[in-house]
């Protein structure tokens, strides 16, 4: 798993130096007007020896709610843990070809063999960084942590680590 880690802060290292060139144009993930489709797959729940592969979908609707981007997610692990949800997201560029985006989501957990989560409600705080590679993708890595919010007694959180397309509609 440390590899795995290393790995995405090297990627995160050599997306920085282009952050640095700030530009008045803006991300795909900015633009009000543009739909984006979002596929990833990592490895769910990283800091455990249970750690398993997870894909992951997302949809950000033409809709925002203020500065704030609208989302849906739903995920699969190998291990048949399925989350689905909805939240927000708030992209934030870096340069006209690297962006920030920070989001929160919640939704209904179904365990399946992986670890138990304590709930069916779980919370989502991701943190990603992407590059724009074209005019209608990116490419990136996000890191999100689950929780169920202490909404019961067994609350153990995982994190999980993802490699990320986006795809503009």
């Amino acid at each position: 798993m440390r590899s795995y880690f290393r790995a995405a802060l090297l990627l995160i290292a050599g997306l920085l130096p282009g952050a640095m060139s700030m530009s008045d144009a803006q991300t795909i993930a900015r633009d009000d007007s543009a739909q984006l489709v979002q596929f990833s797959a990592g490895m769910y729940d990283v800091r455990r020896q249970s750690a398993t592969v997870e894909y992951q979908a997302e949809i950000y609707p033409a809709y925002t709610l203020g500065i704030f981007r609208t989302k849906a997610s739903i995920s699969a692990t190998r291990t048949d843990d399925i989350f689905a949800g909805g939240g927000v997201a708030l992209p934030i560029d870096l340069s006209s070809r690297v962006f920030l985006m920070p989001s929160f989501n919640a939704g209904l957990y179904k365990h399946g063999k992986g670890i138990e989560l304590g709930y069916f409600v779980e919370f989502r705080s991701y943190l990603e960084i992407a590059w724009q590679c074209t005019r209608n993708s990116c490419i990136g890595i996000s890191i999100y942590h689950v929780s169920n919010g202490s909404l019961s007694n067994t609350n153990p959180g995982l994190e999980s680590l993802l490699t990320t397309y986006f795809v503009q509609l």
